[in-house]
């Protein structure tokens, strides 16, 4: 039969809906797949894992989440960091009343002020901050707060940033001037000499769902030509984990209610990480 109607053809995948799983916070009459609180069918690990190499081998531009309640099920975090990092947009199919279930605080808004305190670190700047640019890209923020730099920090900052303040020199000043500077409700304090794990925003936001406060385990550079490093970084990891005491090269993060609630940063000239941690947030 001849018709006018246009060849239809089949073009490249773009957008990927998934079903994460019959797991949801409400029990709907009108719910097309019967979700609720007592189904037990989510998407696994292993199928997460598949659905991520997936993503690397194809052309989707768009992931699709939909459940239930997608946020429930313990992989979703997961596979939208998977997909952010990649450049795939994500459609999250929320009914908005899971953000109040217990756990879920983050997903309100999770994002992280990033404040990188600095001081003559030209040559150097900004290579690191460099690093932090996916994690502006997915809504967090990198506010640099230069304490008096005689170099080119600031205007090799400033390409990098969302801000690059000026603050009276002490490393502990220029941190409390940039968290008093920032706007998102977890503060990370980043050393200008550090590099960061290409899914930090992700680990941040894994270990807030449990904790006001965290820190990295320390890897140092040079380890590879100077064993004893490793033995150094080891002590120092376990030191943490024992005493509940960080510092502030092993990149201390915190939500901003309990930075307020003990007071903000310690105003002192030395060793203000140690007491930071010190303060009640362990």
């Amino acid at each position: 039969m001849k018709t006018d109607f246009p060849t239809v053809r089949r073009g490249a995948l773009q957008t990927l809906l998934v079903n994460v799983g019959y797991l949801c916070n409400q029990a709907c009459k009108h719910c097309h797949v019967n979700a609720g609180p007592k189904r037990t069918e989510v998407m696994t690990e292993d199928t997460s894992d598949a659905l991520i190499e997936f993503l690397d081998r194809s052309e989707v531009r768009r992931l699709d989440l939909t459940g239930g309640a997608p946020e429930l099920n313990p992989h979703f975090r997961r596979l939208v960091l998977a997909a952010r990092t990649r450049n795939i947009e994500v459609i999250d199919r929320c009914n908005l009343t899971v953000l109040a279930e217990p756990g879920q605080e983050d997903l309100a808004d999770s994002r992280i002020s990033i404040i990188v305190p600095a001081l003559n670190e030209s040559g150097q700047i900004g290579s690191m901050l460099s690093k932090l640019q996916p994690l502006r890209e997915r809504g967090h923020e990198v506010i640099v707060v230069d304490g008096g730099s005689g170099d080119k920090t600031t205007s090799e900052a400033k390409p990098f940033a969302d801000r690059v303040l000026d603050a009276p020199r002490g490393r502990a000043s220029q941190l409390a001037f940039g968290a008093k500077a920032s706007g998102h409700p977890v503060l990370w304090f980043v050393h200008a000499d550090t590099w960061i794990p290409r899914n930090a925003d992700y680990l941040i936001s894994e270990a807030l769902r449990n904790a006001v406060w965290g820190r990295f385990d320390v890897r140092l550079s040079g380890r590879d030509c100077h064993p004893g490093l490793s033995v150094v970084e080891r002590f120092m990891n376990r030191r943490s984990r024992l005493t509940g005491i960080a510092t502030g090269d092993q990149g201390i993060f915190v939500t901003r209610a309990a930075f307020n609630a003990i007071g903000g940063m310690p105003s002192l000239p030395l060793m203000e990480d140690v007491e930071l941690s010190r303060r009640g947030l362990y």
